[in-house]
């Protein structure tokens, strides 16, 4: 959003440089400019986002439960990693500046694993905080008395991706809690995360929602989350009919209260690389291809040994493991 100054200020712009005085509106309105800076952490360029900073003036400061885009201005980050929008707004007002973030996301997709996998998506930010904030009223929300030329950074950063990959047979149910509602024009005060994934699984025993995938030793894709900071993401794996959980591959918290396999991590403050984790189950080969049970002539498969192979730093698992897909047999799954 491009400084665009009212007319009123620019029929004056004129004789005000003349006069020595500050441009003035036709009304006597003194006014100031406003300069937002949206920023995105690492200074990362993913293209056009949807975050955005509302700019709203009034007598008071705007609540958020009450601000509606069409009453203000808008600034988007829709370049990056900086966008800069400058605007006029009337000298010792109050102005409210509510930010703005875009609903996180989980995609469910059965794949073999992909270097996409690990592709940093624009699409999903989240707001972290002002710089030179003078009154922090609420969450995402700054509210300011301008008496000249003011500048404000809002500071927004990658919403932190979860990848989870599964070898051997199981299916993989999963579920995620947030730790806030996301930061809406006007508010909401809920997240869709927390209506994501199979929430039965939470009260056992439970019927479970996935189907049980069959594959063998090379990762497959089960779903990426894309949350915020805080967002507590849980797993819960189950063998086939004749196959059990092995380990996981990747820093996950075991659950005490579950059956064996099940874990959750919370994601960091500060979004980094991708992380991924691999959840790693037995599985049967037969000569008609991998399966969950013996069908006759068939060799119980286990994961390799992790400390048998060179080990591959997380941040790049997906892109080397992906070269070692082509030529391999697809998966099959059963109810």
């Amino acid at each position: 959003m491009p400084r665009v100054p009212s007319v009123s200020v620019l029929a004056l712009a004129g004789v005000a440089a003349l006069s020595g005085c500050d441009p003035v509106g036709v009304d006597g309105t003194d006014t100031v400019a406003l300069t937002l800076r949206l920023q995105l952490a690492g200074g990362r360029d993913v293209g056009a986002t949807p975050a955005r900073v509302y700019v709203f003036s009034d007598s008071g400061a705007v609540p958020r439960g009450i601000a509606f885009p069409r009453d203000g201005e808008v600034c988007v980050l829709d370049t990056t990693p900086l966008t800069t929008c400058t605007l006029d707004v009337p000298r010792y007002s109050t102005i409210t500046l509510i930010a703005a973030e875009p609903d996180p996301a989980v995609s469910v997709r059965f794949a073999a694993l992909s270097a996409q996998d690990t592709v940093r998506d624009g699409r999903y930010v989240e707001f972290t905080g002002w710089t030179e904030c003078p009154d922090r009223a609420e969450r995402g929300l700054c509210v300011i008395e301008p008496s000249g030329d003011f500048t404000i950074e809002a500071n927004f950063q990658m919403m932190q991706q979860v990848t989870i990959y599964q070898t051997g047979v199981a299916l993989m149910d999963y579920i995620t809690i947030a730790a806030a509602p996301t930061l809406k024009v006007p508010a909401q005060n809920d997240n869709i995360l927390d209506l994501a994934g199979c929430r039965r699984v939470l009260n056992p025993p439970a019927v479970p929602c996935d189907a049980v995938r069959i594959v063998d030793d090379e990762p497959w894709h089960r779903f990426t989350a894309w949350v915020p900071r805080q967002t507590i993401v849980g797993m819960f794996p189950i063998g086939g009919a004749q196959t059990e959980f092995i380990r996981w591959d990747g820093a996950c918290i075991p659950s005490s209260l579950y059956h064996l396999g099940v874990c959750s991590l919370i994601t960091p403050d500060a979004s980094g690389p991708p992380i991924l984790l691999t959840a790693r189950f037995d599985w049967w080969d037969c000569p008609s291809g991998p399966s969950d049970r013996d069908l006759g002539g068939c060799t119980q498969r286990l994961p390799p040994d992790p400390f048998a192979t060179v080990q591959i730093p997380q941040v790049n698992a997906g892109l080397s493991l992906a070269a070692g897909l082509a030529g391999r047999r697809g998966p099959t799954w059963r109810q």
